[in-house]
């Protein structure tokens, strides 16, 4: 059983069962190890850290303790984007349809609407 040495900070989940795993690249563990948690890859598996190795595992077979802080939204781009006046757009970003983006917002932070076609 991993000790509980960074428990306190980081994300974690305790075994109720011991996992073999069924592919490579599963995380194996036994009941009672403490595991801690990368991501969430879906409402089934987690991404987790067991004594150095890395590892998917399905996520029933843990108990969360701490669990994963909310992930940040996500958008993804409908059109591709250029910036054409690199003075006038300095706080623009290029990408390409279907481009995948992490989105944050601060508090104060101002989200402008551009309904030009």
């Amino acid at each position: 059983m991993e000790s509980k040495k960074n428990s306190s900070q980081l994300p974690y989940g305790k075994a109720l069962y011991a996992y073999e795993g069924k592919e490579p690249g599963d995380l194996k563990f036994n009941k009672g190890d403490i595991i801690i948690l990368r991501r969430k890859v879906d409402e089934n598996w987690y991404h987790g850290e067991l004594n150095g190795n890395h590892g998917f595992f399905p996520a029933s077979y843990i108990q969360c303790i701490k669990p994963l802080p909310p992930a940040p939204p996500q958008g993804k781009a409908l059109y591709d984007f250029e910036i054409k006046d690199k003075d006038q757009d300095k706080d623009c970003l290029t990408f390409t349809k279907e481009a995948t983006f992490k989105v944050s917002f601060s508090n104060g932070d101002m989200i402008l609407e551009n309904n030009e076609e």
